[in-house]
């Protein structure tokens, strides 16, 4: 079958009607120009009656507004005249102009309807006459409960004539907005007037040269259909291939009735079921009840909804691949009214990659249990060092006091070598004190909170070297430090890395007579990267991952003092901080320590 069933009509159709019928289009569209011709003066002679309604919309405006201003001013002047004489006559004058007012407002209301700038200003000329109206509804009031002296003495200290004359002002801008649109309307009737001639001249050559144009076409059409029937079977053929070279199962189907009417090769190995045998055919024909009724649930409800359908299908039993998972997809295709036309879908096999999924999904949950069982070991862990390190104090304590008791109060008793032996009691119980120490700082470490501040690196390097400097038997060396992009962690911590790391690296280069200490700082790729470098005894770097073990030395101590918890406590406060940190090294040639943190944009507190 070499041409794409259900779309190769539409491309055929499309083709058809690109390729044959632009003379047909050049004498319907000359012939509706002419006729447009004719009806552009039954046009514009409607738009000029619309004009003129519109004129006389706008004097009715003006109308409204001169009986608008001549009602307020009668009812003033009735008002001063029953003030005056007390005259029933006056009286009825005044109630007759306020129901004039009234209705001329309420009249404007309805004419200025299509201009909500004149209504705005009708407003604001309704609330200013509205109190006038108001103060002359208390003067009347005051002639009617005999208090007419009170009334005169009312009028002459009223300001309705600063408000009438207000009133006036915005009732004559509101006429001036009128008389613009009058103006407007009529020049809008005048150049109406010559679009339409110009129309009726243009239109008459357009319809000329369309004649003339659907006559050549005429005489093209045979020659373009040729070329568009090759052009037409090169597309359907293209359609065809691609339709089969798609790895995932696709289908068409017929809508509403929703038979099949083309499958690719992907759906026949997965179906099993020959296209032969299944063009034509609904699911009722094919599968059995229940499984028709699904897929013909999942049809209704795409043709329904009007878009994409998605829907993923477990245990389809195939005989050549087994169980399977299908993620679908299907589409409504619409012919040219958009009413639909045919069913698209399309199924991928992706049984492998929800295994893969639950495979994903299983080892994090095995992740996620041994991490809380290491949390758990590592909390017991570090409560066990701490209690059993606390517990090692009182006997060392004792140790060491009775060596040295027995050292100052039965030195005569002793030799020379069981006065040696003392002092390596209590030198080494010094010593042990000294890990335990240590041991107590590493594990308080674990269990700290942690501040997160804005910490100036450069400060605290500042305030480290005057500590380390303090004691008048150190021995600083040359100290070399650039400038240290600031950091967010918690400062004592950190002091605490640069206290150590500054420390082993003045250290360690003692015994070089020109020694030298660096310490610098750069942002890298999202990190806050620093270093502490020396030129001292260094280290090999084959032993470089013993660096960070509680406990690890690679020199004597009879070399170097120290207990090997110092660079375990600095691994600790970085990794805390979510950062990392590394040694380089070299034997004789000095040492460089390296630790890095995230960079954040924001300070936590």
């Amino acid at each position: 079958m070499m041409i794409l069933d259900p779309l190769a009509g539409m491309v055929q159709k499309a083709d058809a009607k690109t390729g044959g019928s632009l003379a047909r289009y050049g004498f319907a569209v000359a012939i509706a120009v002419a006729i447009a011709v004719a009806v552009i003066a039954l046009a514009k002679l409607s738009e000029f009656m619309a004009e003129a309604r519109w004129v006389d919309h706008t004097h009715q405006v003006i109308r409204g507004l001169a009986r608008l201003e001549s009602a307020i001013v009668d009812a003033e002047a009735a008002e001063r005249g029953y003030v005056l004489s007390g005259s029933e006559a006056f009286l009825t004058a005044y109630r007759e102009a306020r129901r004039s007012v009234d209705a001329d407002l309420d009249s404007l209301q309805n004419l200025l309807a299509d201009n909500p700038e004149q209504l705005l200003r009708l407003d604001d000329v309704r609330l200013r006459t509205a109190r006038e109206m108001e103060n002359l509804e208390r003067i009347v009031r005051l002639v009617e409960s005999g208090q007419r002296a009170a009334a005169s003495r009312a009028i002459n200290a009223s300001t309705d004539g600063e408000r009438m004359r207000a009133t006036r002002l915005r009732l004559r801008e509101m006429l001036d907005v009128e008389e613009g649109l009058l103006v407007r309307r009529h020049k809008s009737a005048d150049q109406g007037a010559a679009i339409a001639r110009l129309l009726v001249v243009a239109g008459s050559a357009v319809s000329l040269g369309l004649l003339l144009f659907a006559y050549a076409a005429l005489q093209r059409e045979n020659a373009r259909r040729t070329a568009s029937e090759a052009t037409t079977r090169e597309a359907n053929v293209f359609l065809d291939r691609l339709f089969e070279a798609v790895p995932h199962m696709l289908y068409v189907k017929s809508a509403p009735g929703f038979r099949y009417l083309r499958v690719n090769k992907a759906h026949e190995a997965m179906f099993e079921i020959p296209r032969e045998r299944l063009v034509g055919k609904t699911d009722a024909e094919l599968f059995a009840p229940a499984q028709a009724e699904h897929i013909n649930a999942e049809d209704r409800s795409t043709l329904a909804g009007g878009s994409v359908y998605e829907a993923e299908v477990d245990q389809l039993v195939s005989a050549n691949h087994g169980v399977r998972t299908l993620h679908k997809k299907k589409v409504i295709i619409p012919d040219d009214q958009g009413q639909p036309m045919y069913l698209l879908g399309i199924a991928e096999d992706i049984t492998e990659h929800k295994a893969a999924q639950r495979e994903i999904i299983r080892l994090n949950e095995t992740l996620e249990r041994r991490a809380r069982e290491l949390e758990i070991t590592n909390k017991e862990l570090e409560s066990f060092t701490y209690s059993v390190s606390h517990d090692l104090r009182a006997p060392l304590r004792a140790i060491n006091g009775f060596a040295l008791m027995l050292s100052e109060d039965h030195a005569d008793k002793l030799d020379d070598e069981g006065r040696r032996l003392l002092n390596v009691v209590r030198s080494n119980a010094q010593r042990m004190g000294a890990l335990i120490d240590d041991l107590l700082a590493f594990s308080r470490i674990g269990r700290a909170t942690l501040t997160r501040i804005d910490v100036d690196m450069g400060g605290l390097v500042a305030s480290v070297m005057q500590e380390i400097g303090e004691p008048k038997d150190v021995v600083m060396p040359a100290c070399d430090v650039g400038s240290l992009p600031a950091a967010v962690g918690d400062p004592a911590l950190l002091k605490q890395v640069w206290f150590n790391l500054i420390s082993n690296a003045i250290k360690y280069s003692g015994k070089n007579r020109a020694a030298r200490v660096e310490v610098r700082g750069e942002r890298v790729n999202g990190e806050c990267v620093y270093r502490v470098a020396d030129n001292g005894v260094g280290f090999d770097m084959r032993y470089a991952d013993k660096l960070f073990g509680v406990f690890q030395r690679l020199h004597r101590v009879e070399e170097f003092p120290g207990t090997g918890v110092g660079l375990a406590i600095v691994q600790r406060i970085v990794v805390r901080h979510g950062g990392r940190v590394w040694a380089e090294g070299k034997v004789n040639e000095g040492a460089t320590f390296h630790f890095a943190l995230p960079i954040e944009e924001r300070v936590h507190g």
